[in-house]
């Protein structure tokens, strides 16, 4: 399994390493971006896409343009029909705020799939797009659900271009917060 970071700009060439070795690469050079899913292999851009498999959590990104009390209120109406219309535990999900404009969420995927592939599962942001549009909240991005080398990330506790990091949260922070 391959994953993908930039180390310091998202202007920057991909840079693809095996995914034992995220944790290392995560502490030494601090990307400033990485992919949210794990790739089975990276084709050269004139192999096909297609043949690639993915894993990794359902990724829902929140962006408010700045009005972060209006991006607190659909964070909360987000995990909400996460609760009650799918009847989903919120202390299995992880949440971070993004260090500019609004939020983050990550579910691992044994929480929707009784049994994850092992070999991983062809166009998997498609599909978490389709999933994300049965939730829609405003202010859910759409664009995150990209192809090919899959999502850029903002990697946790890596200063941003304006000062900012993106941070966990817990689930308690989550259900309290406000601007």
């Amino acid at each position: 399994w391959y994953w993908l970071y930039q180390p310091t700009t998202a202007r920057e060439k991909w840079v693809v390493t095996l995914h034992e070795q995220k944790p290392a690469v995560l502490k030494e050079v601090s990307p400033v971006f990485n992919t949210v899913l794990e790739l089975s292999g990276v084709p050269d851009n004139n192999e096909d896409w297609t043949k690639v498999k993915y894993r990794g959590p359902f990724y829902v990104d929140l962006d408010a343009d700045e009005d972060i009390p209006f991006a607190c209120e659909k964070l909360k109406e987000f995990i909400g029909k996460l609760h009650t219309e799918l009847n989903f535990d919120l202390t299995q999900a992880k949440f971070f705020a993004s260090g500019k404009k609004g939020f983050h969420i990550e579910i691992p995927q044994e929480c929707f799939i009784p049994k994850v592939p092992e070999g991983g599962t062809t166009h998997l942001a498609y599909v978490y797009r389709e999933m994300a549009q049965s939730i829609v909240v405003d202010t859910m991005d759409f664009n995150v659900y990209s192809g090919k080398r899959g999502r850029m990330w903002r990697t946790t506790n890596v200063q941003r271009e304006n000062g900012m990091y993106k941070v966990p949260l817990t689930l308690d922070e989550v259900m309290g917060i406000d601007e």
